[in-house]
């Protein structure tokens, strides 16, 4: 069938001109050596501890160096004494090696190098004595590599194929919204004799949990059915098949059995056929062919540098799996065996990916596993660890931090590499000679960037001799440790293992999602971390909706024309569509085929099953025309929004297909006669204007407001306020939310506050320049203390808007009676020292300490 290509990458003009595809090994110094598809691992394959002067010299090691030095290749001549001239592989010093190579090597066309037309000419050709051009095309790879670095970019292409053209299916059947059915037909059935596995609460609990035997939990357990259920073809419902066809855990007979959990299923499905429902009848409405997710192209894979991948993880194994599989097929598999119960430490995402739950769900390889980590890392010297995360929290790793990913021993004081997340910040720890054996110190993100976000984010951790360590988020540089330029990895550990959700030892564990992690022998330029991140990750297809025949009512004779959306299973319940764009795959399509007045496309949505569902129509609004003139390459894009679909039956199940109000000279006929109702005037209760600040803009005000370095210990230390009442602050703004035991922290860390800033001679002395410390309390008049003390909190606490005057007149009031006493309360002026009191003590310190935390732990604080 024809077919279209999406160019994602910049293509290798110079290399691709050669159509060179090898992935053959090297070597030198000999006639005949068998290919292999490894690095040698003799002697010369050490780690390389010297010095890499610059970036130039870093990139001629990493691609010509290290591939050549081998004893079995060029190592064994070209060195100092050796049999060969030009020593460009010397073991002692890459940098002279470089030197040396310069000479040898027509840095303008490599092609004509000396380097190359000697091997061209059979010189020591490592695939043996007749192959001396394919050695020569390999060597040509290896140079342009290293002197155009920018053709290192993937060339990789996504290819669209036409799929096959189907009619969208009106009578598909959708699952009732609410679990009402469930409970009555298939439920019972599943709780009285599956309960014993699928609930979270059996003794071995197994996913999925769709026999949880409490009502308070039947929805969750009508989700965790679905998938399991079709109510379009009952036999071949899953939970079905599984008793008559594998003889899972049958409670009796298998064949009745089966027969009596379809008999429930096919009652739930007569109630999903009698539902009142918005029938379409495609005749009066624009309309395309129907597609399931599986008949669009696969988006992922295009687009990426991923030539040095030494462990690929795509978290595409699936609910089930015990193990995430490496998928890079290098060297031996890294696997990690996932521990704890699925579904209640860890569960598998939609879409790809993992989520860890509890404290117990990591990810672990073996040690000998893990090693081709260490021997190809040392190997070059520098490496990257590449993931796509979305943390579960912000709160996370205050006192100890998370372990998100890690190289590490069975304890937490030594590691080859870790990621970790402490509250807003990811930390990046690695070994090297500049470092001690537990990779310290770390790298961390700057407090304010607030870099850790429970969103999904790509986050890149690299390391080299010449750059030291990096860390980027979303493509962004984030942090940096040039410090560490120069070192090298010798001193990394082979015994260690590659874990993720913890430490080995169990006392680090993060909660979060992780949809993809690749670790590469290679340090990631700032150019190849971008275009990764564009090229973005997981389950994402390309659905191309043929509209030929819409087209064709209006007199356009259009082959292969389509609307293609961009759809990836979001999570585990919801299909996410993007960038929907009009395309031709027709070979002999010219963008000059499109009418001049252009080809109206507007109030587009989306059908599912049959039936088009009333929530996620971003594109019902669309109008808009496809004109030559915007017509490019990629086709032209409709819109740049996206939205969410609820999954209904399943991916292997749910049909998609777009209607139109307007598509070219067709326009939608139905006529809608009971037109949907405005929504009633709400009634209840209006939400809240102002809200509460969280925890951390508390902590954030109070320093700010004081002047007080918030990361002191008697502050943030182990034993600090901050870190003592953090769990009892507000963890929302929500003022509904308000107790009385939020209040009682604020008022705790407000006190903290005031009595550091008092007893700082600077600060006191900036904050209440007028007041006398050494006087006796009690002959301090009322309007000294204003001046001296209620006036500097006021206008430091207190927002200068004009609207506050009758606020601050009133704070002013409460703080001259917090003085000077009312009624019965004798007031701050006569406050006396206690007599058991062992340190010194000032009452005139304490009273303006009682103002202070009074003001500072109200509302003028606790509010926004």
């Amino acid at each position: 069938m024809p077919t279209s290509r999406f160019h994602f990458a910049a293509q290798l003009a110079k290399t691709a001109a050669l159509g060179l595809t090898l992935t053959l090994a090297l070597s030198a110094c000999q006639d005949t050596v068998t290919p292999t598809a490894q690095l040698p691992t003799d002697e010369t394959k050490r780690a390389y501890t010297g010095s890499v002067a610059n970036e130039e010299v870093r990139r001629f090691k990493n691609e010509v160096w290290d591939k050549l030095r081998g004893s079995d290749r060029c190592g064994s001549c070209h060195i100092p004494d050796g049999a060969a001239p030009t020593p460009f592989v010397r073991q002692d010093d890459v940098n002279q090696a470089h030197s040396a190579a310069l000479g040898i090597v027509n840095t303008e066309a490599p092609e004509q190098s000396l380097m190359v037309t000697k091997v061209a000419e059979g010189h020591q050709c490592w695939l043996g004595s007749n192959e001396g051009a394919s050695c020569a095309a390999q060597l040509v790879v290896y140079l342009r590599n290293w002197l155009y670095p920018s053709s290192a970019l993937s060339s990789e292409e996504v290819k669209l194929e036409a799929p096959t053209l189907r009619t969208p299916d009106t009578s598909t059947l959708s699952f009732p919204a609410d679990a009402n059915s469930f409970q009555t037909t298939v439920w019972p059935v599943l709780v009285e004799n599956c309960a014993s596995c699928h609930a979270d609460d059996a003794a071995i609990p197994i996913a999925p949990f769709f026999a949880q035997p409490n009502v308070a939990d039947i929805q969750v357990a009508y989700d965790a059915a679905k998938p399991k259920i079709d109510l379009n073809s009952v036999p071949s419902s899953r939970i079905v098949v599984r008793l008559r066809e594998e003889f899972h855990n049958c409670w009796s007979d298998c064949a009745s059995n089966a027969d009596e959990l379809e008999a429930e299923v096919q009652r739930l499905a007569d109630v999903a056929a009698a539902l009142p429902g918005d029938e379409l009848s495609l005749d009066a409405i624009p309309n395309s062919k129907a597609l399931y997710i599986y008949d669009g192209t696969v988006a992922s894979g295009g687009g990426r540098v991923d030539e040095n991948l030494i462990a690929l993880y795509k978290f595409d194994d699936g609910e089930g799996d015990t193990l995430i599989n490496d998928s890079s097929g290098v060297g031996s598999a890294a696997d990690l065996q996932l521990q704890g119960t699925e579904g209640i430490d860890y569960r598998w995402l939609g879409g790809w990916g993992i989520e860890f739950l509890t404290n117990r769900g990591r990810a672990l390889a073996e040690p000998q596993d893990s090693a081709k980590l260490h021997d190809m890392i040392t190997t070059s010297g520098e490496y990257t660890l590449e993931a796509w995360l979305i943390p579960g929290n912000v709160t996370q790793g205050a006192d100890d931090p998370s372990a998100i990913i890690s190289y590490s021993a069975g304890n937490n004081t030594e590691r080859n590499f870790t990621l970790r997340q402490r509250l807003y910040n990811y930390d990046y720890l690695n070994r090297s000679s500049e470092t001690n054996g537990n990779g310290e110190q770390a790298l961390a993100t700057l407090d304010d960037d607030e870099a850790v976000q429970t969103t999904l984010q790509h986050v890149v951790a690299t390391f080299d001799p010449t750059n030291g360590r990096r860390l980027y988020v979303n493509g962004e540089l984030k942090a940096s440790l040039a410090a560490e330029a120069g070192a090298h990895l010798a001193d990394w550990d082979d015994s260690f293992a590659l874990m993720l959700g913890n430490e080995a030892s169990g006392s680090q564990p993060w909660s979060g999602s992780i949809r993809f992690l690749g670790i590469h022998s290679r340090a990631l330029t700032p150019e190849q971390i971008g275009f990764n991140f564009d090229a973005g990750v997981g389950e994402r297809y390309y659905l191309l909706f043929n509209i030929d025949e819409e087209l064709a009512k209006g007199g356009l004779d259009f082959n292969e024309a389509y609307i293609m959306l961009e759809v990836a299973r979001f999570d585990t319940y919801s299909y996410l569509f993007a960038e929907p764009t009009f395309i031709s795959l027709d070979e002999n399509f010219q963008p000059g085929d499109i009418p001049a007045a252009g080809i109206r496309v507007a109030g587009m949505r989306i059908g599912l099953n049959g039936k088009e569902p009333a929530a996620g129509q971003a594109y019902v609004h669309l109008d808009t025309l496809i004109r030559e003139e915007d017509y490019g390459p990629r086709g032209q894009r409709l819109s740049d929004l996206g939205t969410i679909l609820a999954i209904d039956g399943g991916p292997e199940r749910d049909e998609f297909f777009l209607t139109f109000d307007i598509l070219n000279t067709e326009q939608d006929g139905r006529i809608y006669s009971n037109p949907i109702q405005p929504f009633p005037p709400f009634s209840g209760d209006t939400a809240s204007a102002i809200g509460l600040r969280t925890f951390d803009e508390i902590n954030a005000t109070m320093a700010v407001l004081t002047g007080v370095d918030p990361k002191q210990d008697a502050i943030s230390g182990p034993d600090g306020t901050y870190t003592l009442v953090r769990q009892q602050l507000p963890a929302n703004t929500n003022i509904g939310g308000f107790v009385s035991a939020h209040q009682v922290g604020v008022a705790q860390l407000a006190i903290e506050y005031c009595h550091i800033l008092v007893e700082d001679n600077a600060l006191r002395g900036t904050f209440f320049p007028n007041v006398d410390f050494s006087a006796t309390l009690n002959t301090i008049d009322v309007s000294q203390w204003e001046s001296g003390v209620i006036t500097p909190l006021i206008e430091r606490f207190v927002a200068n808007d004009p609207t506050s005057v009758t606020q601050e007149a009133q704070i002013r009031t409460v703080l001259r009676e917090l003085f000077s006493g009312y009624g019965s309360y004798p007031g701050l002026r006569n406050a006396q020292c206690n007599s058991d009191y062992q340190g010194t003590c000032s009452p005139t310190r304490i009273a303006v300490k009682a103002s202070c935390a009074a003001l500072l732990g109200s509302a003028v604080t606790l509010i926004q």
